[in-house]
């Protein structure tokens, strides 16, 4: 055991966690919710559903009422223009240390204050969750310079741990996606990107919608495209 946490130690030392690959994996999760936020309208984004009365519900859980969108929920617009300026400065990286914890509750508002059909803000939620570790030890004034002061040791054994817990969740979401289809009926028939593709809520509409259609009409290409996708 004590072998195994030298290694660890080790290994640890060997690596500056605060770089470019860092402010560019907030930058995408960020860009993720912001294009969810911006290019969707307001009767979209704060429709109700089957047991939500009212969106954001602001009332019940502590989570239901820490949401971001409550603090808004006397203008609904309000809140997406907020949200959207503040996922705009996360992008740009500046003050990691504070903006961590404003992705992490933003996300999570968006996961768990809005009616949505997509896994994606689940994943985001997740994520900016486990990143927040890795930017309360970031010292930069912006996520995409360079670091001037090298870190503690005891930041740098904090940062290790949270990259590999962050890499076994990533890695966990995508082995449990493609097992599952293998053994969902339309994807073992092939015709689960078919269906998909013709989701009114999902799926694409018009001329997209025709020519995927078109393509889809050769069994092979659809049988062969559902396996990139699982192999993926």
């Amino acid at each position: 055991m004590y072998k195994s946490i030298f290694n660890i130690y080790n290994k640890s030392q060997q690596c500056n966690y605060h770089t470019n690959t860092l402010g560019l994996i907030r930058s995408l999760l960020a860009l993720s919710t912001l294009f969810v936020i911006l290019f969707n309208p307001l009767d979209i984004l704060f429709h109700t559903g089957l047991g939500v009365p009212s969106i954001p519900n602001c009332s019940g859980t502590l989570l239901s009422k820490i949401n971001f969108f409550c603090l808004f929920s006397f203008n609904p617009y309000l809140s997406k223009i907020i949200a959207i300026l503040i996922l705009v400065f996360i992008i740009s990286g500046f003050y990691p240390k504070i903006t961590g914890l404003l992705h992490w509750w933003l996300a999570l508002s968006v996961n768990t204050g809005l009616v949505i059909v997509d896994g994606g803000a689940q994943v985001a939620s997740a994520l900016t969750f486990l990143i927040i570790p890795l930017t309360l030890t970031d010292n930069r004034v912006n996520h995409w310079y360079k670091i001037k002061k090298q870190q503690n040791e005891y930041s740098k054994i904090s940062d290790y741990i949270t990259i590999q817990i962050l890499k076994i969740q990533v890695a966990i979401i995508y082995f449990d996606a493609a097992i599952s289809k293998l053994f969902a009926p339309n994807w073992t028939e092939g015709t689960a990107l078919y269906y998909f593709i013709n989701d009114p809520s999902l799926g694409a509409t018009g001329t997209r919608l025709n020519l995927l259609n078109m393509l889809f009409d050769f069994p092979l290409i659809l049988v062969l495209t559902k396996y990139f996708i699982i192999i993926l």
